[in-house]
């Protein structure tokens, strides 16, 4: 799952503006293009006394473009503690950027998380992805296709997008992963995490973002 095909989250489109009279860099215009793969970029907010409102990068590699967001309320928000924001380039010219951005509540679900399947859910998943093998590379593959985002950084874990479980489970035991076509239920089975149902997705609201291997 890449950003730009996230359904979910309190998603707000942001205009930005170089500071300083600066312009767009071209690495940032070129994440604009419509059949670019990997038009994510991560938005930092600097200290409350910097002369810019966001800085934006690109992995390791492109980055800082200071920029002034154009709406107060939408700096705030991007701001705001205790959520995380997802972001790609729907737009960009020379003088300013407009950033789709996707809220969602932070949540920790441990250090790590595997997730296993059962043959039905597995068979599922073939059908899903057009695979006619009995191996499993096939299905643990489309599964971290279609639920995963990659990580934001070099050394960072990938990331899903989950809403949690029913109140009386215990945290990380019961959840529903959010992908760019389905949605699978997870529960503990015998003291191990599995998917036991799949269907097509509908239109969920805001839900949480958590890192996962």
């Amino acid at each position: 799952m890449r950003a730009d095909e996230l359904t979910v989250g309190d998603t707000r489109l942001i205009r930005v503006h170089p500071v300083m009279g600066a312009v767009v860099p071209p690495w940032l215009k070129a994440l604009a293009e419509k059949d670019r793969q990997d038009r994510e970029i991560e938005v930092r907010v600097p200290a409350a006394t910097a002369a810019f409102d966001l800085a934006v990068h690109q992995g390791r590699q492109y980055g800082p473009f200071r920029a002034q967001v154009a709406d107060p309320d939408a700096r705030d928000w991007v701001a705001a503690a205790g959520h995380s924001v997802v972001a790609w380039v729907a737009h960009a010219t020379d003088r300013e950027v407009d950033l789709q951005c996707h809220g969602f509540a932070g949540a920790d679900l441990g250090p790590r998380l595997e997730i296993g399947v059962d043959d039905r859910v597995a068979g599922q998943v073939r059908v899903a992805a057009r695979v006619h093998t009995t191996g499993f590379d096939e299905v643990r593959d489309w599964l971290r296709r279609e639920f995963c985002l990659p990580p934001p950084a070099e050394g960072a874990r990938d990331r899903i997008v989950h809403s949690g479980g029913p109140r009386e489970q215990p945290a990380g035991s019961a959840f529903t992963l959010h992908g760019t076509r389905w949605v699978a239920d997870v529960a503990l089975v015998d003291n191990v995490l599995r998917i036991t149902r799949m269907t097509g997705a509908d239109a969920p609201g805001a839900r949480p973002l958590a890192p996962a291997e």
